[in-house]
């Protein structure tokens, strides 16, 4: 029936929420509704019997990525079941399944351009509210305290971070590309602002080069569609450009004094490791060597990096979860065949996304219409995918 497509929307989008809001993306056992969800999701959505509106030119290359995820998400589950501590690895099946489920809604069923702009909306009201309780948790009443980080609606500064840069890359690619009223981008502009003051509370160091980086993607991929190609203004980007400045600029200032209170009264070791980064890493790439192929199964790292620290690690009760660093996280617990299945996913869809960019693009007359919202939201999800 056509109204499973959007009752299967609903129920993903609802089941990302409460994943995201009350189980802080992590929380296993404050899951299950939202994971419920987004189970009900994945059978609607199947159910569904709506066509896809995707162009023609990218039902080829999209195969790669789509067969990419489903194997990625397989092998991940599969590790996850055959580590040393299931108890915690569980998480990642569930996170596998959940990854299938709203990634299939998003490729097969919620396809044309205003389905995919709710999803956009969404974001940013998600990440206007994590960025105003960042906010209260950095300078109100229950001010943090020198050393501690803010995590809005999440439980670290790391988490908010990544999907302030998501909301954020998207809400840039709307308010350049799309074709929607002044009324609405201006919204979009205050909800964008937020975002970015939110990135500046956080305290995250490598969120604050990723959220640059998903900035200066944003801003080469608008060069190339709307001036070089597309025989845009030079105005229009010297004002985009400005307020990209004075918004960077306020985020700065923000980050320096975050940065200033977190580090206040730091050991002289935690700082001389990168707030033991440099540990956690040392000890990544050991238990890497132990199993390079396939890893150590999923989550071990926790456990593998307390029986095995350095004796002089500069804080002995830390009990760190991860590794700070995605590839090497990717390499303990699922080894060289995880890694290459993460490039060919990322891969898979950075050309995808290209693809449809210069397809998009090509003609050198500026796109109208339908076609600049689809640029909007292609540009929106390589920046962010950047980031």
């Amino acid at each position: 029936m056509p109204w499973f497509g959007t009752a299967a929307g609903v129920a993903v989008a609802l089941g990302y929420l409460w994943i995201a809001v009350f189980a802080n993306g992590i929380e296993t056992h404050r899951m299950w509704p939202g994971l419920l969800a987004l189970a009900l999701g994945g059978l609607l959505s199947a159910a569904s019997r709506r066509r896809p509106e995707v162009a023609a030119a990218a039902r080829g290359p999209a195969v790669f990525p789509v067969v990419a995820v489903l194997l990625f998400s397989a092998y991940a589950a599969a590790r996850a079941f055959g580590s040393p501590v299931f108890e915690n690895a569980r998480l990642d099946v569930l996170l596998a399944c959940a990854v299938v489920i709203a990634y299939s809604l998003a490729a097969f069923v919620a396809t044309g351009w205003k389905q995919r702009f709710v999803f956009v909306w969404i974001l940013l009201a998600l990440g206007v509210a994590n960025a105003v309780a960042a906010g209260l948790q950095r300078f109100g009443a229950a001010e943090a305290a020198p050393g501690a980080t803010v995590g809005g609606l999440y439980n670290l500064h790391v988490h908010l971070t990544g999907f302030l840069e998501i909301a954020l890359c998207f809400g840039l690619a709307y308010i350049a590309l799309s074709d929607r009223g002044a009324a609405k981008k201006a919204v979009c502009g205050a909800a964008v602002a937020l975002c970015a003051l939110g990135i500046g509370v956080a305290g995250s160091r490598g969120g604050y080069v990723a959220g640059a980086v998903g900035v200066a993607a944003f801003g080469g991929a608008v060069v190339w569609i709307k001036f070089l190609r597309g025989g845009g203004r030079w105005r229009g980007l010297a004002l985009g450009a400005g307020a990209l400045v004075l918004l960077a600029a306020a985020v700065a200032v923000l980050a320096v004094g975050t940065m200033r209170q977190r580090f206040e009264g730091a050991s002289e070791g935690m700082l001389l490791s990168g707030n033991g980064r440099a540990d956690y890493w040392a000890a990544a790439m050991r238990q890497i060597d132990e199993s390079p192929l396939i890893g150590s199964g999923s989550r071990h790292y926790r456990y593998w990096f307390v029986q095995n620290r350095d004796p002089g690690f500069w804080e002995k009760s830390l009990d760190p979860r991860l590794t700070h660093n995605e590839y090497l996280q990717v390499l303990c617990d699922f080894g060289w065949v995880g890694l290459g299945l993460v490039a060919a996913v990322l891969a898979g869809h950075l050309f995808a996304g290209a693809g449809a960019l210069s397809a998009g693009s090509g003609s050198g007359v500026p796109p109208t219409g339908s076609d600049r919202n689809r640029l909007a939201l292609t540009v929106g999800a390589l920046a962010a995918l950047a980031a």
